[in-house]
């Protein structure tokens, strides 16, 4: 583990409560998403973190967030929370790439109109 201005930057193998950290999955900009094995169980996850000294703090919310959504088919299965000396963290099921990485993909970098109503609807749905 290291850090880098109050963010926590794991590399595979390093250890968190009882998951392991297998690789980075994303970075914002205020925390990242690593998919961690459970130990427990051996289920691959996804592990978001913050750093305590974070300018924005935002992952507690989130947490509180998460909790209460848990009955909708539509958010992710939160697992775990926990806090370190350093970070605040919480892990949840993987899901597929982000909005904003898939967009990037696309030829000129955007969605097509039709698509972009489409993403909108649904996130207005959820």
């Amino acid at each position: 583990m290291s850090s880098r201005k109050n963010r926590i930057l794991y590399s595979p193998g390093d250890r968190v409560s009882h998951y392991t950290v297998i690789k980075i999955l994303g970075q914002g900009g205020y925390g990242d998403i690593y998919a961690v094995t459970d130990e427990k169980n051996g289920i691959v996850k996804a592990m978001k973190v913050e750093a305590i000294g974070s300018e924005h703090q935002g992952l507690l919310f989130e947490i509180s967030l998460m909790k209460k959504l848990q009955d909708s088919t539509i958010f992710p299965h939160f697992y775990d929370s926990g806090q370190t000396d350093t970070h605040f963290y919480f892990v949840m099921n993987v899901l597929g790439p982000s909005v904003s990485n898939t967009r990037r993909k696309l030829p000129d970098h955007r969605y097509t109109l039709s698509s972009a109503l489409r993403i909108g609807i649904f996130m207005l749905r959820a």
